[in-house]
């Protein structure tokens, strides 16, 4: 897909508003790689690794650090509503005191992608990482992203969505109109240290806060599979 003006421009703005929030990751644009930044570990996740809260799913048989005690969680496929969603909501802060009225979660899904989808981005050479942005990108339109280091050994491919959006709504080839969104999200697809392909989402409302975006990218750090036991 070719790049407009309106596009280039959406992605402009949503990354000097990542860049306040203090989000780290690679752009699609001259190469597909975030460059290793040490600072990121020894940013403002210290209290989030001395003061957590070790969430554990057992229908999905993972563990994930959250920064504190989630005031409860919910089954993807009921707060979606939509059966395919294997995973949990793991809920923060709530509007209204209602659960279905999220303020903060974070969305941890199963079975998220396929090896077609996503190939395994440990082994991905810098020339098909791109290709691969450049093909997502087309399919969802996120306002930025890029292939990061989830761990010293683990990368992963980081998203922010976009809030507004050229759409083509006849197939024609051409933009004929725009979605937009109120809020943006951050999304990372990666691999598990059992294999498992993971999909983990910050919602964060109205908008997303450095804070809640720290905690996040040290969280999805921090998961890990538990072995089945028979």
């Amino acid at each position: 897909m070719k790049m407009t003006n309106f596009v280039r421009k959406c992605l402009s703005v949503a990354l000097c508003a990542a860049i306040t929030a203090g989000i780290t990751f690679a752009l699609p644009t001259d190469t597909a790689f975030a460059k290793k930044n040490k600072e990121k570990k020894q940013s403002a996740t210290a209290e989030a690794q001395q003061e957590g809260y070790l969430f554990t799913s057992a229908n999905y048989h993972y563990t994930i650090l959250c920064p504190q005690k989630p005031i409860g969680s919910v089954p993807a496929k009921m707060f979606f509503n939509d059966n395919s969603k294997r995973g949990d909501v793991i809920i923060f802060e709530t509007f209204d005191n209602d659960i279905y009225k999220v303020k903060s979660a974070w969305v941890v899904l199963a079975d998220a992608f396929d090896d077609e989808s996503i190939p395994d981005l440990n082994k991905i050479n810098e020339k098909d990482g791109l290709e691969l942005l450049k093909k997502i990108q087309s399919n969802n339109g996120y306002a930025a992203m890029g292939i990061v280091d989830i761990s010293d050994k683990n990368r992963g491919i980081y998203a922010v969505t976009a809030k507004e959006v050229e759409i083509d709504t006849n197939n024609d080839g051409n933009f004929d109109t725009v979605a937009t969104s109120d809020t943006q999200t951050v999304v990372t697809f990666f691999r598990g240290n059992l294999g498992g392909r993971f999909c983990v989402r910050l919602i964060d409302n109205p908008d997303l806060r450095k804070a809640m975006v720290d905690a996040y990218k040290y969280g999805i750090s921090t998961l890990r599979e538990v072995p089945l036991k028979f």
